[in-house]
């Protein structure tokens, strides 16, 4: 049995090798729910979307995010009616997206939604949101305050990162699923998803994190930094807004608390005895930079043949 830790891009891209790897049942996907959005009034929750349709053979691997072969009428709708959708979602996206608002409303935990949805597209493996409150990350910067898809994806990045607010994590539970699956795992994988925006709102989590803490030994975190620079996304200048160095050392001393063993990608092999010595950790160096199947799956092998005694 094993348990993943995961954002929308880095992970689910190891989740593929997974996938050739281990009997799909066999797996359970904690995903990041921080990155909801409510759009239109419509409840988005795209990393655990993205989760969805990897496992059920929906995702555009070419964006790697959204339904490949998608419409865009509603989007094109809006636009006629002098709508600026800034943030976009395809009509079977969208479909979802509408399911998801009503079994809420209905009084369904995002849980149970995932669950019923999961079932209904064939997926056999687990897709977990690490709780059933709501987690929202918010941007602060200058004097203003936005939510995370909106630095994201409306402003690309682009504005300065002043603080970084995780509105509701501090209350937030983790569900009795989530602690089964941490503590049925033979193994915990923290995947190479952003460490600030997708990986923090799970293991900040007060239950999540003590379990990761009391079983280390267990974890292991794959960097999603190369040398200086991260494999996607804001990392780098999210991590630098939190004090944290861009490197496998800024990685390494942020996981130490929760793992036992990090895996740098072999560019950064030098940095193994150092980093050894200087964090309670075991570091493995190995290719990480996943390009193709084969790379996916052969880094998942990898990780599964690591020692967590």
């Amino acid at each position: 049995m094993i348990t993943v830790l995961s954002g929308g891009t880095g992970t689910p891209k190891l989740i593929q090798g997974l996938r050739l790897q281990l009997q799909e049942e066999d797996l359970t996907i904690i995903g990041n729910i921080a990155d909801d959005y409510s759009w239109y009034s419509i409840p988005v929750s795209p990393d655990i979307d993205t989760l969805l349709y990897l496992l059920s053979d929906w995702l555009d691997l070419e964006k790697f995010w959204g339904v490949k072969d998608d419409t865009n009428n509603c989007i094109g709708a809006l636009r006629e009616l002098n709508e600026d959708p800034w943030f976009n979602l395809g009509d079977r996206d969208l479909a979802l997206c509408i399911l998801r608002g009503d079994s809420l409303k209905n009084g369904h935990s995002p849980t149970e939604f995932t669950a019923m949805i999961s079932k209904q597209l064939g997926i056999k493996a687990k897709i977990l949101p690490p709780s059933n409150d709501s987690i929202q990350t918010w941007i602060k910067s200058s004097n203003r305050i936005i939510h995370f898809q909106e630095y994201w994806v409306k402003h690309r990045g682009k504005i300065l990162v002043d603080e970084i607010l995780f509105k509701g994590l501090e209350t937030a539970k983790a569900t009795e699923e989530v602690l089964n699956a941490l503590e049925m795992a033979e193994r915990i994988i923290i995947g190479p998803s952003n460490p600030i925006t997708s990986i923090y709102p799970i293991i900040g989590i007060k239950e999540i994190g003590n379990y990761l803490k009391k079983n280390r030994h267990k974890v292991i975190t794959v960097s999603p930094i190369i040398g200086t620079n991260p494999v996607s996304g804001p990392a780098a200048e999210l991590m630098q807004s939190q004090g944290i160095s861009v490197s496998p050392d800024g990685v390494a001393s942020y996981y130490e608390p929760f793992c036992k063993n990090l895996v740098i990608d072999v560019a950064d092999e030098a940095l193994k005895h150092k980093l050894e010595q200087k964090y309670d950790l075991n570091i493995y160096s190995f290719p990480t930079l996943m390009t193709s199947l084969v790379t996916k799956e052969i880094l998942a092998s990898y990780l599964l043949s690591l020692p967590v005694d």
